[in-house]
């Protein structure tokens, strides 16, 4: 009896996924996309990163754009993560065309 009910319930679950998946591919196909939008834009995460360029601490950054502390590093760290990866890819692409490093 038990089996019988298991064997339904893996039933639905597998046609509330093929439903599931089919609605995500329409909404991509429209060009929604999902999740929750993000408050930070990148306008802001510059001049979060310029202010902290000249000198300013987390904590004034945060107060002056009204982000917590974390939110201000996450951005600041995100950046400077981009620029150096940046610099790696011009230094490997320095480095294709038989120059060193």
């Amino acid at each position: 009896m038990f089996g019988i009910l298991a064997s339904i319930a893996e039933f639905e679950t597998a046609l509330r996924r093929e439903r599931q998946m089919e609605g995500i591919g329409s909404a991509k196909a429209k060009g929604e996309t999902g999740g929750r939008p993000a408050l930070v834009t990148p306008e802001t995460k510059a001049e979060m990163v310029q202010l902290n360029a000249q000198g300013m601490s987390i904590r004034k950054i945060a107060a002056r754009v009204g982000f917590s502390k974390a939110t201000v590093q996450k951005a600041i760290a995100g950046r400077e993560k981009a620029a150096a990866e940046d610099v790696l890819c011009q230094k490997l692409e320095y480095g294709r065309q038989g120059n060193r490093l």
